[in-house]
């Protein structure tokens, strides 16, 4: 083997570790970011729960306070 394909081996070798140092680096940022929507998507349950809770309770107060009874 000559010295300019060792030379080019080398390079190569260096390239293919650099690459899955990147690669490694993204999938702990793909587990990071899928992480985060899981925990978003709970959050949007909990507040469309609560908003549905607190517009059916504000109705039901409405209803009573202009008299209305149940019909």
């Amino acid at each position: 083997m000559t010295r300019d394909e060792r030379e080019r081996l080398a390079t190569l070798e260096q390239q293919m570790r650099d690459s899955r140092d990147d690669i490694a680096e993204m999938k702990i940022d793909v587990k990071a970011i899928r992480t985060a929507l899981s925990e978003a998507r709970g959050g949007w349950k909990i507040m469309m729960l609560l908003g549905g809770g607190a517009a059916a309770v504000g109705a039901a107060i409405a209803k009573l306070a202009t008299g209305g009874g149940v019909t």
